[in-house]
Order: structure tokens, then C-alpha cells, then sequence
């Protein structure tokens, strides 16, 4: 899906407000496999906790219905955790 973007462009997409929680969890997926990037260090890099980047990452569980339904139903971040 984002495979085709390099590290930087996708680096500058997590920075962009109008991306929903799956785009943005699956760039930091990417950004891990793809850049061997750790969660840690790709926290580090974007100056968040590691916490956050496993939390995201996590959320791409979600089967892309499901996460259609998330997005649709308008739940936030939290909420979705929670299910």
C-alpha cells in the first residue's frame, strides 16, 4: 500500500493531521520493516513514546471491515483500543 514511498515521505505523512489512525499505523509498520527501525528508535525519531508506536501498530489488527466500521462509526484511537 505505502511500500512505493521512501523513508522520508513517509516520516512526513505520520506528521500530517488529515491521515486516520490506520494510514498512520500502517506507515509506522512500514517504517519499521521496511527501515529496520525499532519501535523505540522510530519513537525516538518522531519524539514520541514507544508506547504510542505499539499502540498504533497494534491497532492494525483490525480486519480492514472492521476498520472500516471504526472509521465509519467515527470511534476514536481509544475506543478502538478498547474493542
Amino acid at each position: 500500500m505505502l511500500d512505493f514511498l521512501g523513508e522520508q515521505p513517509l516520516l512526513e505523512l505520520l506528521s500530517c493531521r488529515e491521515r486516520n489512525m490506520f494510514e498512520q499505523a500502517a506507515a509506522m509498520q512500514l517504517l519499521c520493516k521496511q527501515y529496520s527501525h525499532t519501535q523505540a528508535s522510530l519513537a525516538k525519531k518522531l519524539g514520541v513514546s514507544q508506547s504510542y508506536i505499539g499502540n498504533k501498530i497494534r491497532l492494525l489488527h483490525f480486519s480492514l471491515h472492521e476498520q472500516e466500521l471504526i472509521l465509519k462509526y467515527a470511534l476514536s484511537e481509544r475506543h478502538a483500543r478498547v474493542l
